[in-house]
């Protein structure tokens, strides 16, 4: 069973796709571009790419009505069986773990110097909070022992390259490879998280180009106001001005 549900946060995207399952109790997270029937479809194939790596099989979607439009056409090749909660009412599960997602958002917003970041280090704070929600064995899930990261991804989480550092936290980036010319060597930024590869990786919201980029190692420097300034008002040349959670 996957419970599925979008979740909203102000001035991000127009929604993100949640998920969660009834028997490992992993949790899902996927930015959408829009609310249309490909964005929407193309996010629920990429949860079941997780499922389908471990040889499980998701037999049945609990959902909103919304979803109707979108799955109904494809349900056959999805092969599997939709479940949509009666009209005004939200699925139980997914409604419950969207909950517990802006809880652990809002502890993670508290912990950073902005009063707002730029979307990419929106997206960014939510998906490190799904991450973690994943380290830790799961009430009435598989195993007492295992958490859903263990059991998705077969792989211990290594402290040492997962928890350098804290998102939002101000950084310099280096180790990559380069030519022998003039271009920085080090990258002044803002901490996204870890990547998802085995060896360490980190994801920077860099400060110059105002774009994603990643490195190998990084270096956490006290914050100045001079990056909380500029990181507030790429926030507000992006239209955002202060950061809300709806909880419909």
């Amino acid at each position: 069973m996957l419970h599925s549900f979008g979740i909203k946060i102000q001035d991000c995207s127009d929604a993100q796709l949640t998920a969660i399952d009834g028997s490992v109790r992993y949790q899902c997270y996927i930015p959408l571009a829009s609310r249309s029937k490909t964005a929407l479809y193309d996010a629920i194939k990429k949860c079941f790419w997780s499922y389908n790596a471990r040889d499980f099989t998701v037999e049945k979607i609990y959902c909103n009505a919304e979803f109707c439009p979108v799955f109904e056409p494809v349900k056959d090749e999805l092969e599997v069986h939709m479940n949509y909660a009666s009209r005004g009412k939200h699925d139980l599960k997914a409604e419950q773990n969207n909950q517990h997602l802006k809880a652990l958002f809002w502890v993670h917003v508290h912990r950073i110097p902005f009063k707002a970041i730029p979307k990419k280090l929106t997206v960014a704070l939510i998906l490190r909070v799904v991450k973690i929600s994943n380290y830790y064995p799961a009430k009435g899930g598989l195993s007492e022992y295992y958490s859903p990261h263990m059991i998705m991804h077969q792989r211990m989480v290594d402290a040492s390259k997962q928890f350098v550092a804290e998102i939002g936290a101000y950084v310099h980036s280096y180790g990559h490879d380069t030519k022998n010319n003039m271009a920085a060597r080090m990258i002044e930024g803002v901490y996204m998280g870890p990547t998802d590869d085995i060896q360490e990786g980190h994801r920077i919201y860099d400060l110059n180009t105002k774009c994603k980029a990643w490195r190998t190692k990084i270096k956490v420097l006290p914050m100045t106001d001079q990056v909380i300034k500029i990181i507030e008002e790429d926030a507000r040349l992006e239209g955002v001005m202060e950061l809300r959670t709806y909880s419909k």
